[in-house]
């Protein structure tokens, strides 16, 4: 069967939509599946070479005792609890706890320096940050 040109579009508008459906359903699915590592910072403050004090709530707190590895400047190191001071703040309902750190920090900090720590509690979807980006929170 012979064809002409204005019939041969047809099956090109075909594949064009459904490759198009085909790619849109590949990017939710992406989208959905794919997992981001939300970090968390909170400051800390060198108490000596190889120890830092931080203030935290009831939910990172619980973070900490569950895990051993943080990161400072970059660097994943390992950590253990020192000791910890229950409920020493009492802010919107919310306790605080202080919190001593055994870290290795003695090439970069000295004693009374500002110690920037970032955690990751959570992985968060791809999904729901753009849902976040998307109502502007």
């Amino acid at each position: 069967m012979k064809y002409k040109d204005y019939e041969k579009f047809g099956f090109v508008r075909f594949f064009i939509v459904t490759f198009m459906i085909f790619f849109i359903g590949l990017v939710v699915f992406s989208a959905t599946c794919t997992s981001i590592k939300e970090y968390s910072l909170t400051s800390g403050v060198a108490t000596s070479s190889r120890q830092v004090m931080i203030i935290v709530n009831s939910k990172e707190a619980s973070w900490f005792y569950r895990n051993t590895y943080v990161m400072i400047d970059g660097e994943k190191k390992k950590f253990s609890i020192d000791r910890v001071n229950q409920n020493i703040l009492n802010n919107n309902k919310k306790d605080y706890h202080q919190m001593f750190l055994n870290i290795d920090i003695s090439k970069r900090y000295r004693v009374n320096d500002t110690v920037m720590i970032s955690f990751y509690p959570k992985s968060v979807s791809l999904w729901s940050v753009f849902l976040k980006i998307w109502k502007g929170d």
